[in-house]
């Protein structure tokens, strides 16, 4: 599994890289840019979740000083991430941040690291090649807007 840019709201419309394996055992994702809000930014209401009663309770609890769904679903991610998905099913418990585990995350990283070179990913070779890329232009959610003050709020 990987994803890219699938979503904008976040500085300078770059995506969320990510590159997931899955085996009987385990789900292991490469955050390829932890240093970047998964759901969006902050400033621009995590636009890369829809708007929801159930996204404003999020945001609602975390001003309450419960952070934690919004951890769950908005808060920044470790490079690594590994979770035994036969233990825990709904990947709640990070292995990957246990030294127990470091072997097992090495070799599913050089696992997904073979399979992306087999498929020519171009990320391996050129960090910046999706970023590189135009997105969304002037849509209405885009960083730029956000930067010159016509961004508008998500609606959906």
């Amino acid at each position: 599994m990987g994803r890219e840019r699938h979503d904008m709201g976040r500085e300078g419309d770059l995506g969320y890289p990510v590159r997931c394996l899955r085996n009987n055992r385990y789900l292991y994702s490469w955050n390829c840019a932890p240093d970047r809000w998964p759901a969006g930014n902050p400033e621009t209401g995590y636009t890369g979740c829809d708007s929801s009663p159930t996204k404003e309770e999020i945001l609602r609890l975390k001003e309450c000083g419960n952070e934690t769904f919004w951890q769950l679903c908005f808060g920044l991610r470790p490079e690594h991430e590994l979770f035994d998905i036969q233990k825990d099913p709904h990947c709640m418990n990070n292995l990957a941040l246990c030294d127990k585990y470091a072997e097992t995350v090495e070799k599913l990283h050089s696992q997904l690291i073979k399979e992306l070179r087999e498929h020519n990913d171009p990320r391996l070779d050129d960090p910046d090649y999706f970023e590189n890329r135009v997105y969304v232009g002037g849509a209405p959610l885009s960083w730029a807007n956000y930067l010159n003050g016509t961004w508008e709020k998500q609606g959906y």
